[in-house]
């Protein structure tokens, strides 16, 4: 009975089961809040400036030919000793001055003496140094040619101008202008250079 402690222990019976059971399966979720990643924000920027380009030119500097060419009287097919020509030469738009050069006598050699067409525009004020002369054969109406050309270092020369005449002389200009060196010019561009 239950009141005092119940009946004795007198033997004892042990069972067990040879199956092998079931192994635990457990499983393990796991979870995140992928909510919005972070967010950055990145700012470039840089000034806005004026590109600069030297654009070079040049060009070989070449003496300036000037042509005078005496021709004789109407009615004469040779030119007379007797008869003379002056010239004068106007450098005052290139910083120079208005000269008049002397009596050239219509047959005048083109160099190697006093009286030559070479030595007279030497004496010009406003030539800087002695010009080269050629003197042509005898044109088809009996006169002749006189190549002048100036040094390279009085560029670009004005027209040579009759001023007295005792018989019809023309001057053209054989190079216009004497290709001088260039200036330097700037180009500008607009460019955005980050």
């Amino acid at each position: 009975p239950l009141w005092d402690g119940g009946s004795p222990v007198s033997s004892y019976l042990v069972e067990w089961d040879k199956e092998a059971g079931i192994p635990e399966v457990q499983r393990i979720v796991t979870s995140q809040n992928l909510n919005t990643n972070e967010i950055q924000t990145i700012t470039t920027s840089a000034p806005d400036l004026n590109e600069i380009q030297v654009v070079k030119t040049s060009a070989t500097a070449q003496a300036e030919v000037q042509a005078i060419t005496v021709s004789p009287p109407s009615g004469d097919t040779a030119i007379d000793s007797a008869y003379s020509f002056a010239i004068s030469i106007d450098t005052i738009n290139v910083g120079g001055s208005l000269q008049y050069s002397g009596q050239i006598s219509a047959n005048a050699a083109a160099d190697g003496s006093r009286s030559s067409l070479a030595q007279i525009l030497e004496n010009v004020a406003n030539v800087h140094e002695r010009p080269t002369v050629e003197r042509s054969e005898i044109n088809p109406d009996g006169g002749h040619t006189y190549l002048v050309t100036f040094p390279i270092s009085m560029g670009n020369v004005p027209e040579i101008e009759v001023f007295m005449s005792d018989l019809p002389v023309s001057i053209t200009m054989q190079i216009s202008r004497s290709m001088r060196p260039l200036p330097r010019y700037k180009a500008t561009s607009r460019a955005l250079i980050l």
